[in-house]
């Protein structure tokens, strides 16, 4: 439901003003969680309507990196980094996602650990992944009880939670 109020909302919007920054936000978004190829278009349209927001550089740089293609969206999430003067929660997790996936877990454990957002449910499962491919049983053991005490239903859920927020299969596989 909240989905299609989402679309509808979106499209809404978009009708009124093609400008407006919060609907090209959103919109690249539900391009994204919907596999929609666009979404590559719609962030860059974010992006040319506010180059210098954070957030929108930050989402859009995330995007790229959970599909796979980190060589574009690093780019972005470090200029989110530089233009927010201080720290942005996307920069370690998409690094973390791009050593895993590259194959060099102590790397991704490190940047995984370094993520300042302990009830973000992504950056738990990057932590449990990256530490128990790393050896590190103790963080991994620790990440995944963190997980189960906050969503009880993830371990019934996490290969469909794990599709819809769209990770390569890469990620998955290493997840």
């Amino acid at each position: 439901h909240t989905l299609a109020a989402g679309r509808a909302d979106t499209a809404k919007a978009l009708a009124l003003d093609p400008d407006d920054f919060q609907a090209n936000l959103a919109l690249s978004r539900l391009q994204f969680f919907d596999r929609d190829p666009k979404f590559r278009q719609s962030i860059e349209r974010t992006v040319t309507l506010r180059p210098d927001s954070t957030e929108a550089l930050s989402q859009g740089g995330l995007l790229l990196v959970m599909s796979g293609d980190s060589a574009a969206g690093l780019p972005f999430i470090e200029r989110a980094r530089v233009l927010s003067k201080g720290q942005v929660v996307t920069y370690h997790f998409a690094h973390a996602l791009t050593y895993l996936r590259e194959g060099f877990v102590d790397e991704a454990l490190a940047e995984a650990l370094r993520v300042d957002a302990p009830n973000w449910i992504a950056a738990q499962v990057i932590v449990a992944a990256a530490a128990g491919l790393s050896g590190r049983e103790d963080v991994a053991r620790g990440a995944v009880r963190h997980i189960v005490e906050s969503y009880p239903e993830f371990e019934q859920t996490a290969r469909e939670d794990l599709r819809r927020w769209r990770f390569d299969t890469e990620y998955e596989g290493r997840i």
